[in-house]
């Protein structure tokens, strides 16, 4: 099915923070993804389960394709990914680039979508929400320039992996107890205000950053339940002393766990409080089983 110019018109009016379903050209169903870009020349990257991806330029060009992947052409602006039927098969989206800007769109008319990589770009505005994505097991949006608040992935239950640190999300982190398969957890350098949340039924982390936020408390056993942390980053933040006797002795705790892995965890900086009395002695006490703990 050739898709003329005209057609490709249908698309041209939504913003990049929409996912249009435009009805049936003849037999098909168009569905179009919009980006825009002030870069050059990028690779964007997508999988689709026996989908014929339709990718469109900016300078009126495009071309059909089933591989996975295609260079952006010098000197066009905006990037459009038009797929036939549905986005039902999209499984991967990488498009970590250089100089992607605007809104992010919604990615809910996705559901098998394991994979949303959008790392080191100039996206910014309000993440989407991703409660349709319930097969979603990575998310890479780094280095952007989000902001407000971070919407729940309580029902992102395959979640390993997840990474939103250096950008301008604020308000309370949401709880990430349902993600109980969690893994790498990063939400370092944002405004992050409150209680870090409930880590305790997410038993298979194995690096959790939190660093350069503005969390003051956490919730008494937390982090007893660990048993794979080997980083865990709560430096510059504003926790008060009872925040950090208690993630101590959750630490403490932990050891106790058969398999326990050295951790190294971080407390400085900020204006973290000093340990008490008892905070010190358990700090002292994780060093000695070969932790390394630092602390105000």
């Amino acid at each position: 099915m050739l898709i003329s110019r005209r057609d490709l018109i249908l698309g041209s009016a939504i913003g990049a923070s929409r996912i249009l379903r435009a009805q049936s050209l003849s037999r098909y169903t168009l569905e179009v993804l919009n980006f825009s870009t002030t870069s050059t020349s990028f690779t964007a990257s997508i999988t689709k389960s026996g989908k014929t991806a339709i990718w469109a330029w900016g300078n009126g060009t495009y071309t059909t394709s089933n591989t996975p992947s295609h260079s952006y052409p010098a000197g066009t602006k905006t990037f459009r990914l038009i797929t036939r039927d549905s986005f039902n098969g999209l499984t991967i989206l990488d498009l970590s680039a250089p100089s992607m800007i605007g809104a992010f769109p919604s990615l809910a008319r996705c559901p098998n979508l394991t994979s949303a990589i959008f790392n080191q770009s100039a996206f910014s505005g309000s993440l989407p929400s991703f409660a349709a994505n319930v097969n979603l097991v990575t998310l890479k949006a780094y280095g952007n320039s989000f902001s407000g608040v971070l919407p729940s992935f309580a029902t992102c239950t395959q979640l390993v992996t997840f990474y939103a640190q250096t950008n301008g999300f604020s308000g309370t982190l949401p709880s990430f107890a349902a993600c109980t398969v969690l893994s790498d957890f990063d939400v370092h350098a944002n405004a992050f205000t409150g209680t870090i949340p409930s880590f305790a039924a997410c038993t298979n982390l194995t690096q959790f950053g939190v660093q350069t936020n503005q969390f003051t408390n956490v919730v008494p056993g937390s982090f007893a339940t660990q048993k794979s942390t080997s980083i865990s980053n709560f430096s510059g933040n504003a926790l008060t002393q009872p925040a950090v006797d208690q993630i101590l002795a959750d630490f403490v705790t932990s050891l106790g766990i058969s398999g326990r892995v050295h951790d190294t965890v971080n407390l400085t900086g900020g204006t973290n409080a000093a340990p008490s009395t008892t905070g010190l002695a358990n700090a002292a006490t994780l060093n000695t089983s070969g932790w390394t703990v630092t602390h105000n």
